[in-house]
């Protein structure tokens, strides 16, 4: 069985990691089942943004699903897979669709794409075509209203014992702001003023090295994975105010893994993160400012949301994958 996994982009980003794991898991659970199995990434490394370039992803995503048995694609393939089956009744292809906002810049074209295909799959009750999602919101999103799309929920999962150094870190003034991108509230700029003059000090995360830079009340740092965790777990706080329908929030999942606590906007799966590990859920950047300048912490036992997303429940994530698949 050849599967491989197509996505696109010019950099790793959090919804990247979360496909690639899920990939990898899905093909040592078949081969346990002795199904013999040529796994293979793809990766266009280029954004894809505007109408024209939509109509050039489509055309070479066509083109290597040529020989495949099954494909694991983002979104932004879904049409691809869909044509593919109905020219090979012998594929199956499963679909990561990490949210459904369409606040998202440049997306007009992109939810039409997505409505569309959703309808078609639903009206028509394809039959192998599968709807992966990261977190129970979207799940049930998905599962109101499109009843006859077939949704499996796959969610960012861990291995607590990768951690476990970074939560000695000794904790210091710093206030993580998050990850540094166009979903924040642009009111956190004016936050981190705020904790600044009370002496905290602030910085974004990035996965971008050009966005590192320096200004008046807060960095945006770029480093490798191990210096970020451990930075992140030296801050009192990572703050998660997005005020984009989060698929997830990586940075946050693993801010909790560190031992540094949340607060964060109940959007979107952001709001099952939240919430299931009994983090700080605000409304407005004055009330994380109010909050922090609280110093009161919840130590209340993080365990049991680390339990549930670590990477030793795959098996029970992936078995109605599995059989979905045959």
């Amino acid at each position: 069985m050849k599967i491989s996994y197509i996505s696109y982009g010019k950099h790793i980003t959090g919804g990247h990691l979360h496909e690639l794991f899920f990939a990898k898991a899905l093909c040592k659970a078949l081969e346990k089942k002795s199904a013999k199995i040529e796994f293979s990434t793809i990766r266009f490394s280029q954004f894809f943004i505007g109408l024209f370039a939509y109509f050039k992803l489509q055309s070479i995503s066509f083109k290597v699903l040529h020989s495949l048995h099954t494909a694991l694609v983002v979104s932004r393939m879904s049409w691809v897979v869909l044509f593919k089956q109905v020219l090979n009744q012998q594929f199956k292809s499963l679909v990561v669709l990490h949210h459904l906002d369409w606040s998202v810049p440049s997306s007009k074209f992109y939810k039409i794409y997505l409505q569309s295909f959703l309808y078609v799959l639903n009206r028509f009750k394809i039959q192998r075509i599968g709807i992966i999602v990261v977190s129970p919101f979207w799940l049930k999103e998905l599962q109101q209203n499109y009843p006859h799309v077939h949704v499996f929920l796959f969610p960012n999962l861990f291995n607590s014992i990768d951690y476990e150094s970074y939560r000695t870190q000794i904790k210091s003034n710093y206030i993580h702001l998050g990850q540094w991108s166009w979903k924040n509230d642009p009111a956190i700029t004016e936050l981190a003023k705020q904790l600044n003059m009370q002496g905290y000090i602030c910085y974004f995360s990035s996965n971008i090295p050009e966005e590192q830079c320096h200004q008046e009340f807060y960095e945006i740092i770029c480093e490798d994975h191990s210096a970020y965790l451990k930075r992140m777990a030296a801050a009192q706080w990572t703050l998660a105010l997005s005020n984009y329908q989060e698929g997830w929030n990586r940075t946050a999942h693993e801010s909790i893994l560190v031992g540094t606590p949340v607060i964060g906007y109940a959007n979107g799966g952001l709001s099952d993160l939240l919430q299931l590990s009994h983090s700080k859920i605000v409304k407005s950047p004055n009330e994380a400012f109010r909050l922090i300048c609280q110093n009161v912490h919840d130590d209340s036992s993080k365990a049991t949301f680390i339990e549930q997303f670590h990477t030793n429940k795959c098996s029970q994530y992936l078995q109605p994958i599995l059989q979905f698949l045959g």
